[in-house]
């Protein structure tokens, strides 16, 4: 359903197409004004709100902090396994 939401939502505004060069937190502030501005452009085309489900972003909370460091750790992890270990003889041919 989030997937679908969101869809819809990069469909409108090109912003979301491509990965938001800002501080995280204010990479929250555009996804929520987006949400905003997206009902209100519902609104004002005629869409009927009385039938969907609504819910206040006040209560939005960031849950990836410190989600920068940990895709780094496993990035990292990856990347000493298959320069190491898990090595295979043809990975350095076309270098």
């Amino acid at each position: 359903m989030v997937e679908c939401a969101f869809g819809v939502l990069a469909n409108k505004w090109r912003i979301l197409h491509t990965p938001i060069q800002v501080e995280p937190d204010f990479t929250d502030i555009i996804v929520k004004s987006c949400c905003m501005l997206h009902n209100f452009v519902r609104v004002r085309d005629g869409y009927n709100n009385d039938d969907a489900e609504t819910h206040s972003l006040d209560d939005v909370e960031a849950h990836a902090t410190g989600s920068r460091s940990q895709g780094i750790a496993v990035r990292d992890y990856f990347a000493n396994y298959f320069m190491g270990p898990g090595a295979v003889p043809f990975q350095y041919n076309n270098m």
